[in-house]
């Protein structure tokens, strides 16, 4: 299954003005999935939502379905590959109907994410990803919402520049549950 996407660029160059003036450029580019709303969604930081009591496990990331959404870091790596959109897609990997594997982002044709997910079975959905390069530094954000009831087990966000890894995060898993009191 693909998944429509939109991009939205901006590139911001910046002059220090000093006896040693450095010209720093910074690029961002954001990925947004139209298929899934952000409307009337909270997006909250990895952190505001780990060890939450209502989680079946602690170090779980808890997510309100339909109405919470997490902000995960993916790798950070130094590359001089661009991020400037050309082959851009977000596809589902493995999807047989209620379970997949994870999520595939390629962004143009050096660079791309892989999203591992050992246990998906549709709990969430990714939609969005934010890049931004400052010098030879690539940094993402995924926003993952809650969707149904269940746990998103192992989260693990992999950066692949000229199909080799880059770097991977650190497995998370992210538990979503409908809210009962509106239902």
């Amino acid at each position: 299954m693909s998944i429509r996407i939109i991009f939205v660029s901006l590139v911001v160059l910046v002059l220090a003005i000093s006896s040693n003036a450095c010209t720093c450029a910074s690029s961002s580019v954001a990925v947004i999935n139209l298929d899934v709303s952000l409307a009337g969604i909270t997006i909250y930081e990895k952190d505001e939502k780990i060890n939450d009591d209502r989680a079946g496990t602690p170090n779980y990331v808890y997510l309100v379905s339909e109405e919470e959404a997490v902000s995960l870091a993916g790798p950070d790596f130094s590359s001089t590959v661009g991020i400037s959109p050309e082959d851009q897609l977000i596809q589902l990997v493995g999807d047989i109907g209620y379970r997949a594997e994870g999520y595939t982002v390629t962004v143009n044709s050096r660079l791309s994410y892989e999203i591992d997910i050992a246990d998906f079975e549709h709990e969430m959905a990714l939609a969005k990803v934010e890049l931004t390069k400052e010098g030879d530094i690539v940094r993402s954000s995924f926003v993952f919402v809650g969707m149904g009831n269940g746990v998103a087990k192992d989260v693990t966000i992999t950066a692949v520049v000229d199909g080799v890894a880059e770097g991977s995060t650190i497995p998370i898993s992210i538990e979503a549950r409908h809210n009962l009191s509106n239902e």
